[in-house]
C-alpha cells in the first residue's frame, strides 16, 4: 500500500513538473513573438526590425557640402474605395516581362516597383513592374487600370479581371499608365501611390525637384547647372561643392541642358571684357574659360552646339549661337 502510494505522488509531482514547463515556454514564446511589419513607425528617418522589435534607423550625419531640400516626413493615406477611382483621360498598357522575381519586391507592400515618371504640364507617364500572375504561356492575368488625382496626390489603381482561366505562375508585368489632365498645384508636396485589386496601398518615394520628378536612385542636376543632386528614397540631397555663377537667361547657349557644365566653367563675376580674353580650352576645346589650359575629361562623348562661339558677354566667358 505505502509503495502503491509513493508511485502515485510522484506521478503527479511528475505531471506538475511538466505542466509548468510548457506553461512557461508558451508564455515565454507570447512575449518574445512580435511582428515587426505591422507595427506602426513613428519615426521620419524610418524603422527596422531588430529582435522583433520595431526601432528607430540612426540618422546619418551629411557631409558640409550637401543640403538636403526635401523631408520625408508625410502624413498617413487610407486605401480609397473602388468608386473613388477614374480612368477616363487615361490609356493603359500592360505586358509580360519575366518569370524571376527581383529581391527588391520584398520590401514591395502593394507589388510594385516604380521605374520611372515623366511629367509635363497636365500630362504624367508612370511604368511601373507588378509582381502579379500568368499562365503557362506567359500571358499575365487581364488588369484593368484606374487612377484618383486630386491635385496633390496620385494614386494608381489596377482591378484583376476574371475571366475563369488558370493563372499558376508568379511572374512579373509591366504596366504603364499615360494620364491626361494631371495638373499639380503644390509641386513640392505631390505624392504618387499605388493600391492593387487587394486594398494594398504603397507609396513611391520620388523626388519632385524643379518641375521634375525623380524616383530612387535617380541623378540629375541642380537648379544652378552646376551642383549635383539625388534622389533616395524620398529626400532631394544636393550637392554646394561647386560655386557656381548664375548665367541671365540665354547667355550661353548650354544653358538648361544637363551637359551645362561641360562646357561652361565660370572662374568669378567680371572675369571678361572682350571675346580676346576668352579662350575655346579643355581637351576637346569644349569649355569656354577665361582661363587658357583647362584641364578636361577627354574621354567624354560630347554634344556640341554647330556654330557656337566662345566670348565675352555680360562680363562672363560663355558659349553663344545666332
Amino acid at each position: 500500500m505505502n509503495k502503491t502510494r509513493a508511485r502515485l505522488i510522484l506521478l503527479t509531482l511528475l505531471i506538475i513538473f511538466i505542466g509548468s514547463v510548457v506553461a512557461v515556454i508558451i508564455s515565454l514564446d507570447n512575449l518574445t513573438q512580435k511582428d515587426c511589419p505591422n507595427q506602426d513607425c513613428d519615426c521620419a528617418q524610418g524603422c527596422e526590425c531588430i529582435d522583433n522589435e520595431l526601432v528607430c534607423k540612426e540618422s546619418t550625419q551629411l557631409p558640409d557640402d550637401v543640403e538636403i531640400l526635401t523631408s520625408p516626413d508625410r502624413e498617413p493615406v487610407t486605401p480609397l474605395e473602388e468608386s473613388k477611382f477614374d480612368f477616363l483621360g487615361m490609356v493603359f498598357r500592360t505586358h509580360y516581362l519575366t518569370q524571376n522575381i527581383d529581391d527588391e519586391f520584398n520590401d514591395a507592400s502593394a507589388g510594385v516597383v516604380l521605374d520611372e515618371v515623366e511629367y509635363t504640364e497636365g500630362q504624367i507617364s508612370v511604368v511601373l513592374r507588378e509582381k502579379t500572375i500568368c499562365n503557362n504561356d506567359d500571358e499575365i492575368k487581364l488588369h484593368e487600370g484606374l487612377y484618383y488625382f486630386d491635385g496633390t496626390k496620385l494614386i494608381l489603381g489596377t482591378n484583376l479581371v476574371n475571366d475563369g482561366l488558370d493563372y499558376p505562375n508568379s511572374c512579373i508585368a509591366e504596366l504603364v499608365y499615360d494620364i491626361s489632365g494631371i495638373n499639380i498645384e503644390e509641386f513640392t508636396d505631390f505624392r504618387m501611390f499605388y493600391q492593387n485589386d487587394a486594398g494594398a496601398l504603397q507609396e513611391f518615394m520620388i523626388c519632385p525637384y524643379s518641375d521634375q520628378i525623380y524616383v530612387n536612385g535617380d541623378a540629375f542636376q541642380a537648379v544652378d547647372n552646376c551642383n549635383a543632386c539625388s534622389c533616395e528614397k524620398g529626400v532631394v540631397t544636393c550637392s554646394t561643392e561647386k560655386k557656381c555663377i548664375e548665367s541671365e537667361k540665354g547667355d550661353s547657349a548650354y544653358h538648361g541642358r544637363p551637359d551645362y557644365d561641360l562646357f561652361e566653367q565660370p572662374e568669378s563675376e567680371n572675369e571678361c571684357s572682350s571675346d580676346k580674353q576668352c579662350y575655346a580650352t579643355g581637351c576637346q576645346d569644349e569649355v569656354c574659360s577665361p582661363v587658357n589650359g583647362v584641364v578636361s575629361d577627354c574621354g567624354v562623348a560630347l554634344s556640341k552646339i554647330d556654330g557656337a562661339s566662345c566670348g565675352c558677354v555680360n562680363k562672363k566667358c560663355v558659349w553663344s549661337s545666332d
